[in-house]
């Protein structure tokens, strides 16, 4: 466990005398500075993922918060570093912190010399930016003068080199069952960038469940192009598809031929953006499936345009899908009626025909 550390504005004196040091405190703004910044929190003991410029950058591109990163050098050489970033909040106003959305950040530095001079600079930047708080997320209080916070606590784990590696670090009681649950139901484990946007999916659907805050796609997507193949996106299926699961349940239970799945939405999509914003309902052509319940399998009744636009093959109203449904339920749709305004109408709205092909 490590105890993350909070330090506010409000606990060194605003007037310190700055005591007279080789050390020169300065901003990083240019990719050189990156690239010093880089190469000194790969070669610091204490240095994490969240303290290099790719979290930075990723943050910037994601949220908007704009950088103040800090950097000390003793003449040419680099001998400490603050990653730090102003985050405005309309709740809790203007913060400096280091970093954000991410468990651990704050100082680096190779002596108590480096470590007061970029925390002065810090606490100036402060009071320069009027900002409420300077928030260090370090995995120790490294400046004695700051309030400490210890209400978090935190661990890491050495990764393995590739993801094929991932198993290996289980423990071994949770590598068996593992193993066990893979032999059981069939499932697979796939590494592929591809997928980053199902993870999310499947992220933020959890997220909700434990009523927690939830980041958004373009945080994942910024984190991945800046990381390259550092980024692992770790997905376990179960067939081809995540639906496939469902359908080899019911196959397996023996309940397929009793359950009709019913695949899609009540429109489909435009294949052509509109006004930049995204693409459009389009009710002209679009893409269900049905499964179980009688229906023969594998086959493709219908086809669009060459653009995915139109209907142009076997055209289906939605009646006729209604009435097929309602077919494969065992009910005939003519006959299925309901008194609206002093009359009997037909669920299918006195049209739809049965899609005899869905069938045989």
């Amino acid at each position: 466990m490590a105890a993350i550390t909070t330090t506010t504005s409000a606990a060194p004196a605003r007037r310190a005398a700055r005591p007279a040091t080789g050390v020169r405190v300065s901003s990083i703004r240019d990719p050189a500075g990156e690239a010093a910044w880089a190469a000194y929190v790969h070669q610091s003991a204490e240095g994490t993922l969240f303290h290099l410029p790719l979290w930075c950058r990723a943050v910037e591109r994601a949220f908007g918060h704009r950088a103040a990163h800090l950097m000390a050098r003793r003449g040419t050489e680099v001998v400490g570093v603050l990653p730090l970033m102003e985050v405005r909040s309309w709740l809790a106003g203007k913060l400096l912190v280091s970093v954000p959305y991410a468990t651990y950040g704050g100082l680096l530095y190779e002596n108590e010399e480096a470590r007061d001079a970029l925390a002065r600079a810090a606490v100036e930047l402060v009071h320069r930016s009027g900002a409420r708080a300077l928030d260090l997320r370090s995995q120790r209080a490294a400046v004695p003068a700051f309030e400490r916070d210890e209400r978090y606590a935190g661990f890491a784990k050495q990764l393995p080199q590739s993801p094929d590696g991932l198993e290996t670090f289980l423990p071994r009681k949770a590598r068996a069952a593992a193993r066990l649950a893979r032999e059981r139901e069939h499932l697979t484990v796939r590494h592929d960038p591809k997928h980053l946007r199902l993870v999310w999916r499947l992220y933020t659907r959890s997220m909700r469940r434990l009523a927690s805050i939830n980041y958004p796609l373009r945080f994942f997507t910024a984190l991945a192009a800046e990381l390259g193949p550092r980024a692992w996106v770790t997905t376990v299926w179960r067939g081809e598809r995540p639906i496939a699961g469902l359908l080899e349940d019911l196959k397996r239970t023996g309940l397929l031929d009793r359950t009709l799945v019913v695949w899609g939405g009540e429109f489909g999509r435009s294949p052509m953006s509109e006004k930049k914003t995204g693409r459009d309902h389009n009710p002209h052509g679009f893409t269900m499936f049905l499964a179980g319940g009688g229906v023969r399998g594998g086959q493709i009744i219908g086809r669009t345009d060459e653009l995915g636009l139109r209907a142009v093959e076997d055209k289906v109203h939605v009646h006729d899908l209604h009435a097929t449904i309602l077919y494969a339920l065992g009910i005939d749709h003519r006959k299925l009626t309901f008194p609206r305004n002093g009359k009997d109408e037909r669920a299918t709205v006195d049209a739809g025909n049965v899609i005899e092909r869905v069938f045989g």
